[in-house]
């Protein structure tokens, strides 16, 4: 069956849940801009092999049928919106890429699937906190080899006599999140196997925490003990200089020829 007919039928047929997402989206607009580019990226690799009218534009409609049949079973069940949305969202993003692909997709692509969904607050709330206590004790470790006198109790840091919360932002989520999204997307072009995918996203975990926790030791050394007035800006530009950097560095250790698969190139 052509990929579009059978695209415009998963629409159709999981409408209820594509308005639930795009409701739950309007809320996290940085969520909705990791779907897009999930779906961009998809299209972008499916749309050569359309218009070329290769074999694979023609795919077998039983396994999206069978996605369609879970989704109803869902509805019935009244199953929770977030778990119908994901089954649309992995139908559709999965008529794409078998559009494009004679093979079945990766684990990269499952993964990317899950990370482009609403999860970034589930995140927060699983992981938050002991990232937050993760990143606290890197950073007190980073400022004590600067001599610095800073002392940790949980989530807390006493510096200077100034005693700091390492909040929700503290904890890196938002961070981790866009380099796995980032790692993801690269896997998926790559076409990783499971194991280098896997290894793939511990070298990402590492660099997230580690570039994290070298923002937080930044700020608390420039508004503590430099005894500064912080600018408003100081945060957003910090955490921006900590991102760019860790991209850089995942992006060099990516590149290593060990990771890039040797056989099966895009088409």
């Amino acid at each position: 069956m052509h990929p579009l007919p059978l695209a415009a039928i998963a629409l159709v047929a999981c409408w209820d849940s594509w308005r639930w997402t795009i409701h739950r989206l309007t809320q996290s607009p940085e969520e909705g801009l990791s779907l897009l580019f999930t779906f961009v990226l998809l299209g972008a690799l499916t749309m050569p092999r359309l218009r070329r009218h290769t074999p694979a534009s023609r795919i077998d409609p039983t396994p999206p049928a069978a996605m369609l049949a879970l989704h109803a079973v869902l509805t019935l069940v009244q199953a929770p919106s977030i778990i119908q949305s994901a089954l649309a969202t992995t139908l559709l993003a999965y008529i794409l890429y078998r559009a494009a692909h004679d093979a079945a997709p990766p684990a990269a692509f499952w993964g990317l699937i899950a990370l482009a969904m609403p999860v970034l607050p589930s995140l927060q709330f699983v992981f938050g906190y002991p990232l937050r206590v993760v990143s606290a004790t890197l950073t007190v470790a980073l400022l004590n080899l600067q001599g610095v006198p800073i002392t940790r109790d949980g989530t807390y840091v006493t510096v200077a006599g100034q005693t700091a919360q390492f909040d929700a932002p503290c904890s890196g989520i938002a961070m981790l999140w866009a380099l796995v999204l980032v790692t993801l997307m690269a896997a998926l072009i790559a076409r990783l196997s499971l194991a280098k995918l896997s290894l793939a996203l511990l070298l990402t975990l590492t660099v997230a925490i580690a570039a994290n926790a070298l923002r937080v030791a930044s700020l608390l050394y420039a508004t503590t003990m430099l005894g500064a007035t912080e600018p408003p800006w100081l945060h957003e530009a910090v955490g921006l200089a900590a991102f760019v950097l860790a991209a850089l560095l995942l992006a060099a250790c990516l590149r290593n020829p060990w990771f890039i698969a040797p056989t099966r190139a895009l088409p």
